[in-house]
């Protein structure tokens, strides 16, 4: 550790008049911090939601004044994409972990076992504390799935966190307001209240949310007695719900709360340390699709439950029951894709994997059958792909109703690249046991989602609006640039490590070039 002699002491230990030892000594403090190792310190900035187009605009516009003090100059990637499926679950684990989600077994909203002696299911966002909030409030019921949150608990043991790993230097590390604090040896988390108030609130909601999460990290900051080396804060971002005002809503949040709660949460950082031997992150876990502007292309929970009863199938309802062994579909709905776990229909068995043409194909073929005819929503067209888990082939086979082809021949098209940005890399990084039999996109482009029971209707699918996020560094040796082709939100982790000579090896990203221009 660096000792420096600051000049609050100097001026203690030679007041005016003594100008020769006091000019001395401070000449010995500059010599020294020159050949001494500044401790390296880290400030990673993670958004729930947000798009590089929206952020970019305003930052290079001069309007975002905080967050341009660490990040005016900056080295960005050209573009970034999250993980699959693009949901705030998935894409948390993987930005603490930076492993995708086959590896680190956080594949969804939620969890489906199938392997057991008995088949177990938990979403992450319908937890108990959520239940008891809803409940103080009057807000609807929300199902009993779980015994509360279980994110840090379900990551695999075999993946490490970022504060796992940075324990390897005794670099000390906290989170605050972070969905993933394994390892941390701070974790500051929302209440279960300030979680359902968030949620039910609308844009007022969010915006108390990340206030509260600004000033509970500068408390934090302001009260600790030995600053953490490295302090992940998380704000959850805009989530507009109007389809028209969607872009002028999101700038709105990032200039008008985003922007101010960087403030206040840096101001805390300088009354401690120099913010200028900090090194800063900034990444979006996904990207921001806006609403669709009409009710009539949202497909109904009803719709997806009487589509899969005419192939066969009795979908798990857990409002109903604690037991999906009596069913022979689990669905997690996301916004943007529609997840099946199916029962093999000819053992009747959970853990015997289904059989992919008799049972797979077919209920994909139902679904685009019901597409093509309307069912589901008044708009015909609404599914977009489908992508059919081959176990004997180790990876997903992607089917439009008519072709099925593998990830590489279909994501390789030119078209198909723009589309899905790193779509190829993504679904094999999301195949593992915990993975989904089928999964169904919605035709983002034309406006379609699935509905969810919380209302949102974004996140989830693997198109480029759900799929691209800001990816930013900053400090110390780092210049203005650009670093030239895809990157993603796996990458910030194993950057991030690397600055304190850490190598999270049971990561799947990659130490981005930083001290460079590309």
């Amino acid at each position: 550790m660096s000792h420096f002699i600051s000049a609050t002491r100097v001026d203690e230990m030679f007041p005016a008049g003594a100008e020769h030892g006091r000019g001395n000594i401070i000449e010995l403090a500059n010599a020294e911090r020159k050949h001494m190792r500044v401790e390296t310190r880290a400030a990673l900035f993670t958004i729930g939601a947000m798009r590089p187009g929206a952020f970019y605009e305003l930052l290079d516009g001069g309007r975002l004044p905080n967050i341009e003090r660490i990040f005016g100059r900056a080295v960005r990637a050209e573009r970034a994409a999250t993980v699959f499926p693009s949901v705030a679950a998935s894409c948390h684990a993987a930005l603490a972990t930076g492993a995708m989600p086959g590896r680190n077994l956080i594949t969804g909203g939620g969890r489906f076992d199938r392997h057991g002696k008995m088949p177990a299911h938990r979403e992450y966002a319908m937890t108990e504390p959520w239940r008891g909030a809803a409940g103080r409030l009057g807000l609807p019921a929300l199902p009993k799935t779980g015994d509360g949150p279980a994110l840090d608990k379900d990551i695999s043991g075999g993946t490490a966190t970022i504060f796992e790993a940075l324990k390897t230097r005794a670099a000390r590390s906290a989170a605050v307001w972070t969905p993933v604090g394994r390892g941390a040896d701070e974790h500051i988390t929302a209440s279960a209240l300030e979680i359902a108030l968030a949620s039910a609130g609308g844009k007022g909601g969010r915006a108390a949310f990340d206030r509260a999460a600004a000033r509970k990290a500068a408390k934090f900051i302001a009260d600790t007695r030995r600053l953490h080396r490295m302090i992940q804060v998380n704000f959850a971002g805009a989530f507009p719900r109007s389809a028209d005002a969607a872009e002028d809503e999101e700038r709105e949040y990032i200039s008008g709360v985003l922007d101010a709660c960087f403030g206040r949460t840096l101001d805390a950082l300088a009354r401690r340390h120099p913010l200028e031997e900090f090194h800063f992150t900034l990444c979006a876990a996904r990207g921001g699709r806006h609403a669709p502007a009409s009710p009539e292309r949202v497909v109904s929970r009803a719709a997806m439950r009487r589509i899969l009863s005419s192939a066969g199938y009795s979908i798990y309802n857990p409002a109903e029951s604690d037991n999906p062994k009596r069913r022979s579909a689990v669905a997690f709905i996301h916004s943007g894709s529609y997840h099946l776990h199916l029962r093999n229909r000819a053992t009747g068995k959970w853990h015997s994997p289904p059989l992919f043409e008799e049972d797979l194909m077919s209920a994909a073929d139902a679904f685009f059958g019901a597409s093509a005819s309307g069912a589901g929503g008044s708009v015909p067209g609404w599914l977009d792909l489908a992508l059919v888990k081959n176990v004997e082939m180790g990876e997903y086979v992607v089917y439009d109703g008519v072709l099925a082809e593998s990830p590489e021949d279909f994501f390789s098209r030119s078209e198909n690249d723009i589309k899905y940005p790193g779509a190829s890399k993504r679904l094999k990084g999301f195949f593992c046991k915990h993975s989904p039999d089928v999964v169904l996109l919605a035709d983002r482009e034309r406006g379609f989602c699935f509905e969810v029971e919380n209302g949102a209707r974004g996140g989830g699918g693997l198109c480029a609006e759900d799929s691209l996020v800001p990816l930013l560094f900053s400090g110390p040796g780092v210049e203005s640039g650009m670093i030239r082709g895809m990157c993603s939100i796996i990458d910030a982790a194993p950057s991030v490590a690397a600055l304190f000579d850490v190598s999270m090896t049971t990561a799947d990203g990659r130490i981005l070039p930083l001290f460079k221009q590309c």
